[in-house]
């Protein structure tokens, strides 16, 4: 059986779990420029884009390998 601290964890306290190194790497830096700035949200962007580009091609290749349908049909309703 788990012990169970005296000390509250912090998200029982109220206060929100520290961001990912994922997120923080996207809070804009005080001295970055304008022109930093567009230029790494510009490979940002790239980087999400390719990425979306290869989960649908995972997507495509797992719908043609096992015969199933894996996306939504547009019309369809819950």
């Amino acid at each position: 059986m788990k012990k169970k601290s005296s000390v509250p964890s912090k998200r029982l306290a109220g206060t929100t779990a520290p961001e990912s190194s994922v997120m923080s790497s996207a809070v804009p830096k005080s001295s970055e420029t304008d022109a930093q700035k567009i230029a790494r949200l510009e490979r940002e962007l790239l980087e999400a884009r390719m990425l979306s580009d290869v989960y649908n091609e995972i997507i495509n290749v797992a719908e043609e390998k096992f015969n199933i349908q894996i996306r939504k049909k547009a019309g369809t309703k819950q």
